[in-house]
């Protein structure tokens, strides 16, 4: 059959036991480690992907993965290829979360404001951990962030994470003019394709779109996503949508910090996720 549609019975030492779900460049199984016994979330490059440039970018995000240890990020266990049939393909096994994304569960759990902005704070203080270790994610946004069965959210997918150390510079220039992450929650200087204009504040941008989502139940701006040159435009120039509009609760304190995380100039923005943590 199609290799990639086909589930295998085993990769590497671990049994699959169904298919989580799939990406542009891999795909998530749940599957089962024998010593220590556990189940696992296991990713692996899609067969006939893998590209010079996918396979390193699926290296750096174990690499990244490896290097955060957080209760609210996912942790991974181990990384490295094996033989599925279609030739070697690389893998690596992560914490399974059994939960919901974070849109899934403020809306199933009827959450108050006071818990959405809870929930924000914890998601805030795991981002900046990652970014004390020279980490940016690139794609944060509430498909990226599953929240498990005790409260906690756990935040995925550092597969586009930017490593800041001075070692990965020379592997910068393969991101040069290309768009990577999710339009709607680029901020400003990210959709201009220029990946020496990112830096933490980029993530803090993303934060401050997801803060408005969960709150407004919308994103902060009518984005064209078909035209992708006037959603680029939009995100650089249109302000959003006033939260007092939307409810006007959030006249007080809720607006200014929402405000702030979205400023255009990221001079203006929280200087770090952090920040954005203790004001909420």
């Amino acid at each position: 059959g199609d290799p990639i549609n086909r589930i295998p019975d085993v990769i590497g030492h671990y049994r699959i036991i169904r298919l989580l779900g799939e990406g542009g460049m891999g795909a998530v199984y749940e599957a089962e480690q024998e010593t220590p016994r556990r189940t696992i979330a296991l990713k692996i490059i899609k067969p006939g992907f893998g590209s010079a440039g996918l396979l390193l970018r699926f290296e750096k995000e174990a690499q990244a993965l490896g290097r955060l240890q957080h209760p609210g990020i996912a942790q991974i266990y181990e990384a490295g290829t094996a033989e599925t049939g279609w030739g070697l393909q690389p893998y690596f096994a992560m914490e399974f979360i059994r939960g919901k994304t974070l849109r899934e569960y403020v809306r199933d759990r009827h959450l108050t404001t006071a818990q959405r902005l809870d929930l924000m704070a914890l998601v805030s203080e795991a981002v900046h951990h990652a970014h004390q270790r020279g980490l940016i994610h690139r794609d944060l946004k509430p498909g990226n962030i599953i929240v498990d069965e005790t409260g906690q959210p756990k935040i995925l997918d550092f597969g586009v994470a930017r490593v800041t150390d001075s070692d990965m510079q020379a592997t910068r220039q393969t991101d040069v003019g290309q768009l990577v992450g999710t339009l709607a929650y680029m901020s400003p200087e990210q959709v201009l394709a220029d990946p020496n204009l990112l830096d933490t504040r980029s993530d803090v941008y993303a934060l401050g779109v997801i803060l408005y989502e969960l709150l407004a139940g919308r994103l902060p701006y009518d984005i064209n996503f078909t035209k992708i040159h006037e959603a680029v435009q939009t995100i650089r120039d249109a302000d959003p949508v006033p939260l007092r509009s939307i409810q006007r609760n959030y006249r007080g304190d809720i607006e200014p910090i929402v405000a702030k995380a979205l400023e255009k100039d990221k001079d203006r923005r929280y200087a770090s996720a952090a920040e954005l943590a203790d004001d909420i």
